[in-house]
């Protein structure tokens, strides 16, 4: 009789362990869903997030590149300025 009383309840907790195992199976495969769902949708954020400052390094250049010619068109301007001036100052007489 015990032994059957102890058959019973091991019977039970063998069910018991294998709905855990079942459950805990499941959550692993949702985990694992998620896992390449957020992966996927990081890359994909990367991939924007890289291509906006890539773009933006380009406008970047592009502006440093106006810059660099709008300063050596100044410095051609005050060369001449101070040629001109020199030149008046030698010549004046």
């Amino acid at each position: 009789m015990a032994a059957d009383v102890l058959a019973v309840r091991m019977a039970h907790l063998e069910g018991a362990y294998e709905q855990v195992d079942k459950r805990l199976g499941a959550i692993e495969t949702r985990l694992t869903s998620l896992e390449t769902q957020v992966d996927r949708r990081v890359g994909s954020l990367e991939a924007t997030v890289n291509g906006r400052f890539g773009d933006l390094d380009r406008k970047f250049d592009l502006q440093i590149a106006r810059v660099d010619a709008k300063f050596t068109q100044l410095l051609y301007g005050l060369f001449l300025a101070w040629v001109t001036v020199i030149l008046a100052i030698l010549f004046h007489r």
